[in-house]
């Protein structure tokens, strides 16, 4: 089981680390415009590209549930975290730099999807998924907070606001993604029948 643990948390570090590369780099992208399809026929200008309104229900959807698994494998990342601890897998010190690389970027998440929360010609529906993801973000951070500060301190209090924070986040994300089986959506398995 340790040997699954440590796999699981190299896993995590790979990722982790992949991801904060990722957002950390020197490069600013170019930000997309979207064009009416009456514009449709400008050529778009240097390091930018013709977006349709057609196409953004697409690249919202697409936005959207790469934010949302973004946030669910933060949720996961911080569980194992709080497990490799529990375990005493590694030092403190380095899930304490782990933590931190999986807490960090949450904030690049929420202006991200902030600034995709101002584009015109969301739908409502959108923007309301929107919000949600950022409040996720927020209840993650706060679970990675209260985590770290309970490492710190072992105070029970801190304790607490992890759990509470980990299950006001489940809860968020599972709504959100609908994470959890639903009650009826597939029969139950038959048990095997006994061969002679």
């Amino acid at each position: 089981m340790n040997q699954f643990r440590s796999l699981a948390v190299l896993a995590l570090v790979l990722v982790a680390g992949s991801l904060f590369a990722v957002q950390t780099s020197t490069q600013p992208l170019a930000q997309p415009t979207l064009q009416t399809p009456l514009a449709e026929n400008k050529q778009p200008a240097p390091g930018q590209s013709a977006l349709t309104i057609e196409a953004l229900p697409t690249l919202s959807e697409t936005v959207g549930l790469l934010s949302g698994l973004q946030l669910y494998q933060t949720y996961l990342n911080i569980g194992m975290l709080a497990d490799a601890r529990a375990e005493g897998l590694y030092e403190a010190s380095e899930l304490a730099q782990l933590l931190g690389s999986v807490v960090v970027p949450l904030d690049t998440v929420d202006k991200q999807l902030a600034k995709v929360a101002a584009l015109k010609g969301l739908s409502k529906e959108d923007a309301t998924a929107i919000t949600r993801m950022r409040k996720i973000a927020g209840r993650l951070k706060q679970q990675g907070k209260s985590l770290q500060a309970f490492w710190d301190t072992g105070v029970e209090d801190h304790g607490k606001k992890y759990e509470e924070s980990r299950q006001a986040a489940w809860k968020e994300l599972d709504e959100l993604l609908e994470l959890s089986p639903k009650v009826g959506v597939a029969p139950e398995p038959k048990p095997a029948e006994k061969t002679q």
